[in-house]
């Protein structure tokens, strides 16, 4: 198919579900689904552009392939997040062969107005920890598969992943509390505000992440492997779940009522204030500060506090080179 012919059907796909999927969630106020249904939305979107720029197989080219991770690994991709991808390569070879059509690829999905944070990686590269990019090796302990050589995947998610994970525990705890410390600074080590910033303030939705980084990386540390279940201890869990379900809803809504992601060059709105707590009032119930402390601040709180007590001790730890 033509370019042009594709990314004009691609197009005009992505504004009909992107719509239908707003009408859904208005009507039932349910985060989670849009959530899952935005993220099918790009997977066939990302399909559809490397059978017609990559390989008409989906699990070719050899020592190149197509991994989601952050938040877009997670399942996570809100109305207007950004889609995090990493372009993995198994030798330079493969990583000048496929340049050309990494810059179309990524080029195509601009020209759809989604916002990219792609990054290219050869597979040795995965295993070194950069402690002035810590974000980098978090990201990728959500990574998940999306086509290409699935054996180039296996090797970076079942040997380079945990590997690098028990070598760099330490460091990546330390560097994990230290840019969340800084985080919460920002916003003055509370979560009690007029317009609390639903993803990045004490309590938001970025402290449930580090919440469930921190029990990943012990799990690994100690199993030297992936866990089979959630690392998180049940009643955690719970308490987490019950505040994502809200958090979701919210940020999702803030997404869809400024929809500002309909232009590139502006970031989506995060924060609540007073007049948008009122307009989403009705689906999924957040018109009062204190209605919103309630479902969301309160168990949020607490995986805050743990977090921050935890983090305390794990950068003792690393000063003191000492090991649980």
């Amino acid at each position: 198919m033509a370019a042009s012919s594709l990314i004009s059907e691609l197009r005009s796909s992505l504004t009909d579900e992107s719509a239908r999927i707003q009408r859904e969630f208005e009507s039932t106020g349910v985060g989670r689904a849009a959530l899952r249904q935005r993220t099918r939305l790009v997977e066939e979107i990302l399909a559809r552009l490397w059978r017609d720029i990559v390989s008409p197989d989906p699990a070719q080219p050899s020592n190149f392939a197509l991994v989601a991770t952050g938040g877009f690994g997670r399942g996570w991709m809100f109305p207007y997040s950004d889609i995090d991808l990493l372009f993995l390569f198994g030798d330079r070879n493969a990583e000048q062969t496929f340049k050309d059509p990494v810059r179309r690829f990524s080029q195509e999905l601009w020209d759809l107005r989604l916002k990219l944070s792609p990054a290219s990686r050869l597979l040795g590269e995965c295993d070194r920890y950069d402690a002035n990019n810590t974000e980098f090796t978090i990201s990728l302990l959500d990574c998940r598969y999306l086509a290409g050589d699935r054996d180039l995947f296996r090797r970076l998610h079942d040997k380079v992943i945990p590997k690098l994970v028990m070598r760099e525990s330490k460091a990546l705890l330390q560097g994990l509390a230290e840019v969340t410390r800084e985080r919460h600074a920002k916003y003055g080590m509370t979560l009690y505000h007029l317009e609390p910033n639903l993803k990045e303030a004490p309590g938001g939705l970025r402290d449930c992440n580090v919440a469930s980084w921190l029990a990943l990386i012990s799990a690994m540390d100690k199993l030297h492997d992936w866990p089979d279940a959630s690392s998180l201890r049940a009643p955690v869990r719970k308490q987490l779940e019950s505040a994502l379900d809200f958090l979701m809803a919210a940020r999702c809504f803030l997404h869809f009522r400024h929809g500002v992601g309909r232009h590139r060059t502006r970031r989506p709105r995060e924060r609540s204030g007073r007049q948008t707590r009122k307009q989403c009032q009705p689906p999924i119930g957040c018109g009062s500060i204190s209605g919103m402390r309630a479902r969301c601040s309160a168990p949020s709180l607490n995986c805050s506090k743990k977090f921050q007590k935890r983090g305390q001790h794990c950068t003792g730890r690393c000063k003191a080179g000492g090991r649980d």
